[in-house]
């Protein structure tokens, strides 16, 4: 039996009856969720910082001491994402949530061994980014000098950018087939490390595109909402209309980072509920539907 893909117009409405009454508890919850991960990234060295000690082919030692920082960073940042799938869905299932959701990752051993592996992803995408860095950044640089991108006394930033960018990416494409990986362990804290995210992969990977066009759709508005008003904030210079155009330029960013995150378990449990594998043993059931559309 092959599963059936939820319908987007269904899911967006999901989505919007979820958080229309409690949208600024999750606005909070998200920029709370952003700033303990940004405050953990901040103590370690960030791939930005990578790339730019690299901007001149240079190895720098000090990323020796550095990289065990940033790796034990990654797990916390990874267990605080688990925190805010949680709390997010227990308002699409209606369920009672508080803000101290966001440390319920940190009580359950599973998700920390989960964080380590989703550590480990990007760890490889970093070491994909340092290496790419350390031979390309020459010819990085001198391609934006000639192709006057980047002024001279502003290359290296740009070269840090650049890698970074390279960091981001390959992290999303590796880490994207896992993303149910913290719905099904919500769903059954017992569940096998190995078993929640090759079940993860089973239900994403034959709607890949499916679900990526879902995240777009419903959140394609807010962003260019908040490119708007981004723009507006750069260029305009009133300083009564700065501070309003970066309000809103806020309030947007954080609507698409609600919606990108919401997607998951709107997708998820959608996806579940078409086929008619929610019930008593919804993961059961679905481990079932997804072995099943696999042969």
């Amino acid at each position: 039996m092959k599963l059936v893909n939820p319908e987007y117009g269904r899911m967006k409405e999901v989505l919007k009856n979820s958080f229309s009454v409690n949208l600024p508890r999750v606005l909070i919850s998200v920029l709370l969720c952003m700033i303990l991960k940004t405050s953990s990234l901040l103590f370690t060295s960030s791939p930005v910082l990578s790339a730019k000690s690299l901007a001149d082919g240079v190895f720098s030692p000090d990323l020796l001491f550095a990289l065990p920082l940033f790796f034990f960073s990654l797990v916390i940042v990874n267990v605080i994402d688990f925190g805010l799938i949680h709390y997010l869905t227990d308002f699409i299932l209606k369920k009672q949530s508080a803000l101290r959701s966001l440390f319920y990752g940190f009580t359950l051993p599973v998700v920390w061994k989960a964080s380590v592996f989703f550590a480990l992803i990007e760890a490889l995408s970093f070491a994909f980014m340092t290496v790419c860095s350390f031979i390309f950044s020459k010819n990085v640089a001198a391609f934006f000098l000639n192709a006057e991108i980047a002024p001279a006394d502003m290359l290296p930033f740009f070269v840090s950018v650049f890698f970074s960018l390279i960091y981001v990416v390959v992290s999303l494409v590796l880490k994207l087939p896992f993303i149910f990986t913290w719905n099904i362990i919500c769903d059954d804290k017992g569940v096998k490390i190995f078993e929640s995210f090759s079940r993860s992969f089973k239900l994403l990977m034959p709607r890949f595109f499916h679900f990526a066009g879902f995240v777009i759709y419903s959140s394609f508005k807010n962003f260019i909402l908040y490119a708007v008003f981004f723009c507006a904030e750069t260029f305009y210079n009133s300083g009564t209309a700065v501070l309003v155009f970066s309000f809103f330029s806020i309030v947007q960013f954080l609507l698409v980072m609600t919606k990108v995150y919401s997607s998951r378990p709107v997708y998820y449990y959608s996806l579940l509920s078409v086929n008619g594998l929610i019930g008593e043993q919804v993961n059961a059931e679905a481990k079932e539907g997804t072995d099943e559309s696999s042969s």
